[in-house]
C-alpha cells in the first residue's frame, strides 16, 4: 500500500507527543506498522518500544506486516492490547504468579452468572425486580452485574474515583442495598478458588504496583505507540 505525504510525515515522525486522527479504511494499520518498522531501521531499541493495540486481532495483524515488512533477521518489539503489556509486567515484577488463568469476558459471565444464581435462592424483591426489568426489555442483566462487580471490586481495592468506569444505571440500586458488594466478594472467592484473574485484575494490580514503586530509567519505554487510543478507559491511560 502507498501511503499518502501525510500518512508518511506521521510515520517518520521521531520525537514529540502527537495524535493522529484517521478514519476506518484510511490505511491506519498500515501507517502503525510502517512506524514501527522505520524506528527499527533507525536504531530503536525494541525491548524499549510499547507497541499497543486495542484487540488481540488488531496485534496480530500488526505483528505480522511488520514482520513481513522488517525481515527475518530485524529483533522486533512486542506488540499486543495493554492487557497483555500488564500481564508481562506484573509477571516481570513477581505479583503474578504464571500459573494463574486469565479469564476472558465469557468466562467472567459464567462466574457473574453463577454467584449471582446462587444468591438468588435467597428471596430478595429487589433482584427479583430488575431481573423482570431485563427479562422486558429482552435483555440479559449479567453483563451490567459484572461491570458493577468490577466496579466494586475496584472500590474495595482503594482505586480513585477518579479513574473508575460508571456504574450501570440500572445497578444503581442493587448498589445501595448491598447486592453488589456480596457479589463481588463471592466473585473474588472464585477466581480465587480456580486460580484465576480477570482483565481488569491485570490493570488494576499494575497501577497500584506503580503507584507504589515508580519504574527507574532502565524500565520505561523509550518510543510508545498507542493504537485506539479513544478506547483506553481512564486506568489504563494512566498506566501509559
Amino acid at each position: 500500500m502507498t501511503l499518502t505525504s501525510e500518512q508518511l510525515s506521521v510515520v517518520n515522525l521521531v520525537s514529540g507527543r502527537h495524535l493522529v486522527l484517521a478514519p476506518p479504511g484510511s490505511g491506519k494499520t498500515e501507517m502503525l506498522s510502517q512506524r514501527i518498522v522505520r524506528a527499527l531501521g533507525s536504531g530503536v531499541d525494541p525491548t524499549k518500544m510499547l507497541c499497543a493495540t486495542f484487540t488481540n486481532r488488531a496485534a496480530f495483524e500488526m505483528r505480522d506486516r511488520v514482520a513481513g515488512a522488517a525481515g527475518p533477521e530485524c529483533k522486533l518489539p512486542d506488540v499486543g492490547n495493554l492487557h497483555h503489556f500488564c500481564h508481562r509486567f506484573l509477571l516481570s515484577v513477581r505479583r503474578l504468579h504464571p500459573g494463574k488463568h486469565v479469564l476472558d469476558e465469557s468466562q467472567q459471565l459464567d462466574f457473574i452468572r453463577e454467584v449471582t444464581d446462587a444468591l438468588r435462592e435467597e428471596p430478595n424483591e429487589i433482584v427479583e425486580e430488575i431481573f423482570a426489568d431485563y427479562e422486558e426489555d429482552d435483555k440479559s442483566p449479567y453483563p451490567d452485574i459484572l461491570s458493577a462487580v468490577l466496579i466494586s471490586h475496584q472500590w474495595r481495592l482503594g482505586i480513585p474515583a477518579c479513574y473508575l468506569r460508571q456504574v450501570p444505571p440500572q445497578m444503581h440500586e442493587l448498589v445501595e442495598c448491598g447486592v453488589i458488594s456480596k457479589l463481588e466478594r463471592a466473585y473474588t472467592g472464585l477466581k480465587r478458588k480456580f486460580q484465576s484473574v480477570d482483565f481488569d485484575d491485570l490493570v488494576n494490580e499494575t497501577f497500584l504496583y506503580l503507584t507504589k514503586n515508580p519504574l527507574d530509567d532502565d524500565r520505561r519505554f523509550d518510543w510508545i505507540q498507542i493504537d485506539e487510543v479513544q478506547d483506553l478507559n481512564p486506568l489504563q491511560w494512566r498506566i501509559v
